[in-house]
């Protein structure tokens, strides 16, 4: 028999510290079906999706009948304990291949199809492979045709998902741009202050040249979306995957009209769910990029679990203003 806990809540709040529990339960892992395959939790990180889904300003959390409530956590590596499934075996590393797993669990019984084998990769960087590098790099693959010298210009610079941006621009030998926080301007390469770039007398081609800038990245939805459309080039688009700044974007429709930008919504957990296995196809090509070198870690602050997941993720929770948090069980 198994013991195992998880991170759970039955309202929706802000208050996280009183409405999240730590709630046991046991997995008798000698009763599997033929199909199923025991995973135990090594480390799940905490994204601004997670907070949102227990505010309920985000999707509906799924209810797990086996502690009559919610658990918590969208992303996260496992390993198999006990598999009854001859294409998994003990000790591959996997990952949840859908979102609303419920990832703050410590154990939990699946089928060969809930998940995706990350094998080959350092458990640092299966730990977040599922939802920031598989943002950007879908984010970059709205566009097939880049050419080099080709542009991509971003809000929030220094964030997870534009740093991954910039690499796999890099390897299609396309620059990118990055926005960031006056203060936050040398974290990041090819970084301009945010308080530069929406002065009205901005012009994209001090940094840009003749280059084509095709894609404009906007996480935030600020005011810098204004000169994001602006400093785009004829036919360029601007996709939106965020709004943490704020609600509404306002950009001049004379530019749309004349440059004829389009406009997209971006949302990796709609794409996922609307295709499971284009996200099976980004995470192997990932891992492909990891093990050839092109790819690096991002980095992030670990949270050492210490005997109870409430508590460590309640840490990382708080410690989220610093950087990305994960907690690590292993």
């Amino acid at each position: 028999m198994v013991k195992a806990q998880a991170v759970t809540y039955k309202e929706h709040s802000k208050d996280l510290s009183s409405i999240l529990k730590n709630s046991e339960y046991e997995t008798d892992e000698s009763k599997l079906s033929q199909e199923e395959i025991l995973i135990q939790l090594l480390a799940t990180p905490i994204n601004p999706s997670d907070i949102a889904q227990i505010n309920g300003g985000y999707t509906q959390a799924k209810t797990f009948d086996f502690v009559d409530a919610h658990i918590g956590g969208n992303e996260g590596v496992y390993k198999i304990i006990k598999s009854n499934d001859l294409n998994f075996k003990v000790d591959d590393l996997v990952i949840p291949k859908l979102p609303g797993f419920g990832t703050w669990r410590t154990h939990a019984v699946v089928k060969s199809d809930d998940l995706i084998v990350v094998n080959g990769l350092e458990l640092d960087q299966a730990a977040t492979i599922s939802i920031n590098p598989s943002t950007a790099y879908q984010l970059i693959n709205e566009i097939q045709d880049w050419k080099d010298g080709d542009w991509i210009i971003q809000n929030a610079g220094n964030s997870q998902v534009s740093q991954f941006v910039t690499q796999l621009a890099k390897l299609k030998g396309v620059r990118v741009l990055n926005i960031v926080r006056d203060s936050r301007l040398t974290d990041v390469e090819n970084g301009i202050r945010e308080s530069e770039f929406t002065n009205k007398e901005f012009d994209i081609k001090k940094y840009a040249k003749d280059g084509r800038v095709r894609l404009a990245l906007n996480s935030v939805s600020n005011e810098t979306v204004w000169n994001l459309v602006n400093s785009l080039s004829p036919d360029g688009v601007l996709i939106t995957y965020g709004s943490i700044g704020g609600t509404e974007i306002k950009y001049d429709a004379r530019v749309q009209l004349l440059k004829n930008i389009k406009t997209k919504a971006f949302w990796l957990t709609k794409n996922t769910k609307a295709n499971p296995e284009g996200k099976v196809d980004t995470v192997k090509s990932l891992i492909k990029l990891y093990q050839e070198g092109k790819l690096k870690d991002v980095g992030y602050n670990k949270v050492k679990y210490a005997g109870d997941l409430r508590d460590s993720v309640l840490e990382a929770i708080q410690n989220s203003k610093n950087g990305k948090q994960v907690v690590f069980l292993q």
